[in-house]
This record gives structure tokens, sequence and C-alpha cells, in this order.
């Protein structure tokens, strides 16, 4: 079925006789020496035994043909599978997701961005990570600074980091320069939002301050408002008292004596004068207020 060396002759035939795992481990000889073809006929035929690796690798090869992925990244296939291939692999790569396969997870993620079905590979992307795919982790947490998943929250920054942090430790190159980038980031937008809290919490302290301010200044203007109303009230009952003795005065005949000067109507007595006290501070206060561009 293909040009092996002896020792791989055992495969073919184990292959040849129906054993599922042969069938598959000779699917992956085909593919690495090119031969696309076979290699799709064998891991069709593994797949359908029930092997799981044999479904992934079989939806790869005809569903990413443009840009095969598997666990190591990106890589380019010559082969070019038809319209009814892709839909073909696209079944089977969710045989092998519905048994939360990492890698089927990934290839369906590929499938969903090429499709620009974002959601859909956001949620992939997402599961594969979950699995510890190092590539799946890697677009997902570039998913997440993005803001393509999660909220835009600290928190989703925070995993992105964490899985960035993760890629790094597996080796990936990228992974350690965008987590760099990511915490110098994460850093400089701690410090705004500090900076903006702080200036919230001043901003409130005046404002609350300013309230306070003109509720004080309410306050007194209302007892001067009682201060002048009592006095008012004082001097009209001064007034209807002094009205009183001249009309008792008349009608006695003793209003043509020496009685002295009358002091009917005049504000001789204390609360009169606290009346004008009060008019002339609450006159000063607006005027302190319309000057400081109060109420």
């Amino acid at each position: 079925m293909g040009d092996f060396d002896e020792g791989d002759a055992l495969f073919e035939l184990a292959a040849e006789q129906g054993h599922e795992l042969a069938m598959f481990n000779l699917g992956v000889q085909c593919e690495a020496s090119g031969q696309w073809a076979e290699a799709i006929e064998w891991y069709r035929a593994s797949a359908e035994k029930g092997v799981v690796k044999a479904a992934v690798n079989l939806g790869r090869l005809l569903v990413c043909d443009e840009g095969n992925v598997d666990d190591d990244g990106f890589k380019r296939v010559p082969y070019q599978s038809t319209s009814e291939e892709k839909i073909e692999g696209g079944r089977w790569l969710k045989v092998a997701a519905d048994a939360k396969d990492p890698t089927a997870l990934f290839n369906l993620a590929i499938k969903c961005k090429k499709e620009e079905k974002i959601l859909d590979m956001v949620e992939y992307l997402e599961k594969a990570s979950e699995g510890g795919h190092v590539a799946a982790s890697y677009n997902y947490a570039k998913s997440l600074i993005r803001g393509e998943a999660g909220e835009g929250k600290k928190e989703d920054l925070d995993r992105a980091a964490d899985l960035l942090n993760f890629c790094a430790d597996e080796g990936d190159p990228k992974a350690t320069r965008d987590a760099r980038k990511l915490m110098k980031s994460m850093r400089v937008e701690e410090k705004e939002r500090a900076n903006v809290e702080m200036e919230r919490r001043e901003r409130e302290e005046r404002e609350a301050g300013e309230v306070e301010r003109l509720r004080l200044e309410g306050l007194r203007i209302q007892e001067a408002q009682k201060e002048m109303e009592k006095g008012l009230a004082a001097q009209k009952k001064q007034e209807e008292g002094d009205e009183d003795e001249d009309e008792a005065e008349e009608k006695s005949g003793s209003g043509w004596g020496d009685a002295g000067p009358s002091t009917r109507g005049k504000p001789t007595n204390d609360a009169v004068m606290r009346v004008k006290a009060a008019v002339a501070k609450r006159k000063a206060e607006k005027e302190r207020i319309a000057r400081e561009g109060g109420c």
C-alpha cells in the first residue's frame, strides 16, 4: 500500500486484516511520506472502527488542507480536498470533539475561523485549552486579549496571562513575548484605574463638602428668617399696643395733657434690632453666594 521497509510490512498486513490501530499507524506512515490519498483511506478505515485519533487526523487532512493544524501548530498540506470531503472531514472532527479530543476541538476552531464563526471558534478554543492543547491555549489567550472571548474584565486578562505562561513553559517563544507585553500593559492599566479611582473619590468628597456647606448656609438663612419673623411679630404687637393706648387716651380726654411725645410705631425694642441684624446678615449671605457662583 506504500513504499515501506520490510519492518513496516507487519503494519500493512495487520491493517489489511482489519486491525484498527494498525490501520491508524499505517495512515500516519503514509501521511509522513506524503501519500495523502493512502493516508486518508487508512484513517477513514480506522475511524470507522472507533479510533478517535484516526478521526482527528482524517478530519484535519480533509478540512484544514490549506493550513493543516496538529499539536505542533500550523503546517501546509499539499492535499486539496473536495467540498464533499470537507463536509466529511467536519463530521469526523465533531465525532472526535464529542470524545473531548483537544486536537479535534482545535481544528474545529480553525474551521470556524475560516468560516468567520468567531463565537464558535472561541468556544472550541476554550474547550481545547482546557484539555491542555498548547496552540489552542495560545489562541484562546489572544482571543481574551482582543475581547473576542470573556467580558473584557481584569479577570479575563489574568486568565490570558496564565494561559500564555503555560504556553511559555511548554516552549512557545511567542507566548513568552506576549506574556511579557500583556503583564506590562496590565500594570499600566492598573495604574490608570487607580488614578481614575482616586480622582473619583476626591471629586465625590469635594461634592459632598459643597453639599454640606450649602446645607449649613440654608440652615443659617432659615434661622435668620425665623428671627426676622419673630421681630416683625413683636413690632406688630407693639404697634397694636400703642394704638390701643392712643385710643384709650382719646376716649378719656387725657390725650391733650403733658404726657410727652408718643413712641407709637418706633422700633425701640430688642426684637426689632434682631430683625434688622438678621435681614442684614441674609443680604450679606446672598451677595457672597452670588459672588461665589452659588445657588
